[in-house]
């Protein structure tokens, strides 16, 4: 098998956890499932993994479970014309179509992009971004008693502006950027980059008003639809149009995007009866959880909740949508399509994964 077709293969044995990363390595939304004879069984998409994870699989079982053993398919030898390959993946909605030979090997994999070029649901451009950047960074002291989080360097650009610089390829340039803690030095410094950037708006706190207080301070009249809020220390590397869209397919009220993380015990972990005799000693053992990036999805349905006196964090308005039955909902993603530059110890991982 060709090398170019092979990365975007994988075999049933491999973990959720393996074919998610997979997924980010490439760029795609689908892989092709095969067996060890690189023959074609079927195929495995972001949405199955999204849907696995929702319904409590564990993220180290196998993918044998959870991909499409039925895939649509073209053979090598029929001429399928690009007309009608772009109407299946229209009607169909395929991410991509396996080219097989009469043994199933894959000889071609068709992908959406390359027939149908497809344009996003939504158009972003209109879409409002809050960036929370008026806390004190605690976690960066004692850089942050000099500078303000938000103006930490990676590779001669500052932490904000890799976040803003992010969203407005992706044509959004419509920000909400709260400020408290050093405001003046973070404003007049944006304010002299993005001088030609109108849609830039400030909203300076009198008091910390916690990591989703800011939010009340934006007119309702202003929020139509979803907007995005994100922290001032990470960078969200996934596609934004993709979290979005998914989003609003599903309905959310409330989506949190997330990320696998493994965390390893150095030690020896010992495990006991109820009787407290020893059962087996597990070495270094790897926990893996998925753990909240500081980036989410918000429908206006939710600013109810935010009340006008009250500072407010992030938990407890996620808190809040839940007791009252609102839908939250998780994105995962990759670990490498997440960087945190919010304490020191994460500082020199995120320049490394910023070079990637």
């Amino acid at each position: 098998m060709k090398k170019e077709i092979k990365k975007f293969c994988i075999n049933p044995n491999h973990s959720i956890h393996q074919a998610l990363q997979q997924l980010s390595d490439v760029g795609e939304k689908s892989l092709v499932v095969i067996n060890n004879n690189n023959e074609l069984i079927g195929t495995l998409s972001d949405g199955d993994i999204r849907k696995a994870i929702l319904e409590g699989i564990n993220i180290n079982h196998n993918i044998d479970k959870i991909f499409n053993p039925k895939p649509f398919y073209v053979l090598e030898k029929d001429q399928v014309s690009e007309k009608n390959l772009r109407s299946i993946f229209i009607k169909k909605k395929y991410d991509l179509i396996p080219v097989i030979d009469s043994n199933k090997k894959i000889k071609k994999i068709i992908f959406w992009i390359n027939i149908v070029k497809k344009k996003s649901i939504q158009k972003l451009k209109n879409i409002i971004v809050v960036i929370m950047s008026g806390g004190r960074g605690t976690r960066l002291e004692p850089f942050s008693n000099v500078l303000p989080k938000p103006l930490v360097p990676i590779h001669g650009k500052t932490i904000i502006e890799h976040i803003l610089d992010n969203f407005i390829k992706n044509h959004i340039s419509n920000f909400y950027i709260t400020l408290n803690y050093k405001k003046n030095i973070i404003k007049s410094y944006l304010k002299e980059i993005y001088r030609n950037n109108k849609k830039i708006n400030y909203i300076e706190e009198k008091k910390f008003e916690g990591t989703a207080g800011s939010i009340k301070y934006i007119k309702k009249s202003k929020i139509k639809k979803p907007f995005i809020l994100t922290n001032c220390d990470i960078i969200v590397k996934a596609n934004v149009t993709e979290i979005y869209e998914w989003h609003l397919e599903n309905k959310n009220d409330l989506t949190i995007v997330t990320t696998l993380m493994n965390h390893q015990i150095p030690y020896g972990a010992c495990e006991v009866d109820q009787k407290g005799n020893l059962i087996r000693i597990n070495e270094k053992p790897t926990f893996k959880y998925l753990i909240n990036t500081g980036f989410y999805i918000i429908s206006p349905t939710c600013l109810k909740h935010v009340i006008f006196k009250n500072k407010l964090d992030m938990p407890e308005l996620i808190r809040k949508c839940m007791q009252n039955k609102l839908k939250v909902s998780i994105f995962p993603i990759a670990q490498n399509d997440w960087v945190d530059v919010g304490q020191w110890t994460e500082y020199k991982k995120a320049i490394n994964l910023m070079d990637n």
